[in-house]
């Protein structure tokens, strides 16, 4: 998602915005976001692109704010020639004239030159009405040279109506507080440096050049250890770099934020579950094919299966209480959580370590036993409209045990498989409780190789 924040000053106080990157990195995407978050904040906006293949419009919000232009030389010839010209007799005259159209044409820089006139015009009518005109311009490697062309043409021309012309528009590309030249690129080595090459040449040429947007960039590339690095550069750097640490800072501060709610989550469920708080532990899972597994009864997926073993299984119906002395504490212990790139999924491996008084032949009928439960959790969340959700619950039992008696004894009592009156909807994918020496496949990845 973009970060408008650091883009607000920019559409707010900028004239000419000129978008440049290389081809496929979004720069339409860009350029109609921007469009429409001045016609938010300034009321209007003017979108230009060059390309041959007009995309803009289908882009920009249909809210009647944004003006989109499709801009060549045929569109920028004649009002361009009106303002050098002044005579609309011989204007007509060389419009008509196919060897003169055709020298335009092809005469080094004048087709640029005749495009950027007409685009200066287009900035100095707008801004007399608090529009900025923001432009797709060409990709990263014709941008510079397509901006060059003023200061090409003055070198070439001293004298005469298109020097001035050209002068008139390189004093608007020039102009710092008018102008902004917004690079946008993807986190891939060869548009990075393409990028860093197109800002360094446009300051060279004194142009400003301050913003990058990096598109594509997934959600989890920094770690807690980049912290050190990144208040350095927020410190110490430039413009550009000290927002993209500020930003990097940010992303590890939602990270903690998410972190911290699926821990709340996870132990939350504990507490419901000792309890037996069903109905609760039901409404903790996402409505989006949720699915629940503990030891060797199965997977129910899905809502409805999910309150089937939560409230009807394990609960014995809806709001039936536990009988007295029952006891079921299970500790959630030693998590490590795990984020996919796109920040809205997480994986989670946990212990589960409980005391319990319970009866073993059946769940709800017979004398209570007190045993030792141990097993571990492999789970995986979502986050859904802000808030973290139990997507999978996966419980591997490795032992159930009388208290009297230990593991090395009776490792596990009470489980009989699959519910025969409640069925699972696919039967256990795993079911290999102590002493069988069964690993339950870690969720993360070492943290030093990143095997």
């Amino acid at each position: 998602m973009l970060n408008v924040a650091p883009l607000e000053p920019l559409v707010e106080k900028r004239d000419l915005i000129l978008v440049t990157g290389k081809g496929g990195t979004g720069k339409s995407t860009l350029v109609a976001a921007l469009a429409d978050l001045a016609g938010e904040r300034r009321g209007g906006a003017l979108a230009v692109e060059f390309s041959a293949h007009h995309r803009l419009r289908e882009l920009v919000a249909p809210n009647g704010k944004v003006r989109v232009i499709g801009m060549d030389l045929d569109y920028a010839l004649e009002p361009s020639l009106r303002r050098l010209v002044g005579v609309p007799m011989i204007v007509h005259a060389i419009l008509r004239n196919r060897i003169l159209r055709q020298f335009i044409r092809t005469s080094p820089a004048m087709r640029e030159m005749i495009v950027l006139d007409e685009l200066a015009a287009m900035v100095e009518e707008n801004s007399a009405r608090g529009i900025p005109v923001i432009v797709d311009m060409p990709s990263t490697g014709h941008a510079l040279s397509f901006l060059d062309t003023p200061r090409a043409v003055q070198r070439m021309l001293r004298i005469g109506p298109v020097a001035r012309n050209a002068e008139r528009v390189q004093r608007l590309l020039l102009d710092t507080r008018r102008t902004e030249v917004v690079t946008i690129t993807l986190p891939e080595e060869l548009p990075v440096n393409e990028t860093l090459d197109l800002m360094r040449k446009a300051r060279q040429m004194g142009m400003a050049a301050r913003l990058v947007v990096v598109n594509q960039v997934p959600a989890m590339l920094l770690h807690a250890s980049d912290r050190p690095l990144l208040e350095i550069l927020q410190r110490e750097s430039e413009d550009a770099l000290a927002r993209l640490a500020l930003a990097g800072q940010s992303q590890l501060d939602g990270m903690d934020h998410a972190r911290k709610q699926i821990e709340r989550l996870q132990r939350i469920y504990g507490y419901y579950q000792d309890y037996g708080e069903w109905e609760k532990i039901v409404d903790l899972f996402t409505d989006d094919d949720p699915s629940v597994e503990e030891a060797d009864r199965g997977v129910y997926r899905g809502k409805e299966s999910v309150r089937r073993y939560y409230v009807d299984l394990l609960g014995g119906g809806p709001g039936r209480r536990p009988r007295p002395g029952w006891l079921n504490i299970m500790l959630q212990l030693q998590g490590v959580i795990t984020f996919e790139s796109d920040g809205l999924t997480a994986h989670a491996r946990w212990y589960g370590m409980g005391m319990e008084a319970k009866p073993i032949v059946s769940l709800h009928e017979g004398e209570l036993r007190q045993t030792w439960i141990h097993g571990i959790y492999e789970n995986s969340y979502v986050k859904e409209d802000g808030v973290w959700k139990l997507k999978k619950l996966h419980f591997n039992l490795n032992f159930r045990t009388p208290f009297e008696d230990g593991w090395l004894k009776v490792p596990v009592v009470g489980q009989h498989g699959p519910d025969m009156n409640i069925p699972p909807d696919e039967p256990p994918t795993a079911y290999f409780p102590y002493p069988s020496g069964y690993h339950v496949p870690f969720s993360f990845k070492h943290p030093v190789t990143g095997e």
